[in-house]
């Protein structure tokens, strides 16, 4: 641990075994919706197009 004025090793590691604050459940809970979204949203997009979707450099024919 690095020595910071004002800090104790005592309040470190009190703070250590805090839950989360309130602002970071909502985050996480945030964070879980916007992933399983994502992932959803890829699944559809095969579904639809039959393959994943291409970033739109090099996937075009040149014939």
């Amino acid at each position: 641990m690095c020595r910071l004025p004002g800090l104790s090793p005592s309040g470190h590691y009190a703070w250590r075994k805090r839950d989360p604050s309130g602002r970071a459940r909502v985050n996480a809970a945030l964070t879980e919706g916007i992933v399983e979204i994502h992932a959803m949203s890829g699944y559809l997009l095969r579904e639809h197009h039959g393959s994943t979707p291409s970033s739109g450099r090099g996937s075009a024919s040149l014939a």
